[in-house]
């Protein structure tokens, strides 16, 4: 957006007051509060704030509250997204619940992360329960980080792998935290997965975190599957 000038700002505000729909009004507040003057600014990101605070679409909301939280005062921000955390946890449709802590984590702090981590453990659905490990784990520390992994551990023990997608997701779930022997112990269950498109996706999950001259043979192990 260009620079307003005071009185084109001013106006620009007043219109976004009347945006009907809360996302866009809260984005469009929040983008225009960075064009106040210092001293105004954190009036302005509070306005749009208070505006995120009534959308009723849970989803939107901890969206639209994780995009502005960066925004804000540091002291704000941990608030923010610690009421945005409350509004994941609380939503009952599992697969949206993951959705949402899925793009909630990369804000998150290390102790609110490990709330989120604590909130996959009351997801029903095994596989829902890999992807949000999934996604929470990038962003993990020790010992939470080892949390993550012994429960994506234990799932690819129980049955939901004989659901060979959720193997997959299994697989590639773990594949960057593996050492080097399980990594190896990992690639004749990739290779026994009967769907080609999941297969390769399996395959290539692992060889990434394989060593180099390993690496090059299941990439091309998977190349010629897709070539067929």
């Amino acid at each position: 957006m260009y620079n307003l000038q005071p009185a084109s700002l001013k106006k620009a505000l007043e219109v976004a007051r009347t945006i009907k729909d809360k996302q866009r009004r809260v984005l469009v507040l929040s983008t225009l509060a960075l064009q106040l003057p210092a001293a105004q600014q954190a009036r302005g990101f509070q306005e749009a704030l208070e505006a995120a605070q009534t959308i009723r679409d849970r989803r939107s909301q901890v969206w639209v509250l994780s995009v502005l939280s960066p925004q804000l005062p540091a002291a704000q921000q941990a608030k923010v997204l610690q009421e945005a955390l409350s509004i994941a946890r609380s939503i009952d449709d599992e697969r949206r619940r993951v959705e949402v802590l899925s793009a909630l984590a990369p804000y998150l702090s290390s102790p609110a992360l490990q709330q989120a981590l604590d909130a996959t453990r009351t997801i029903e659905d095994e596989g829902r329960r890999v992807e949000a490990l999934s996604a929470l784990a990038p962003h993990l520390l020790s010992p939470a980080l080892q949390q993550a992994i012994e429960e994506l551990q234990a799932l690819s023990t129980i049955q939901i792998v004989k659901d060979e997608e959720r193997r997959v997701r299994v697989s590639s779930a773990l594949a960057p935290y593996l050492p080097p022997t399980s990594l190896q112990e990992a690639l004749p269950i990739a290779r026994a997965i009967e769907d080609e498109e999941n297969r390769v996706w399996a395959l290539r999950a692992l060889a990434r975190h394989l060593e180099e001259e390993m690496q090059a043979i299941v990439f091309q192990e998977a190349l010629l599957i897709t070539s067929r």
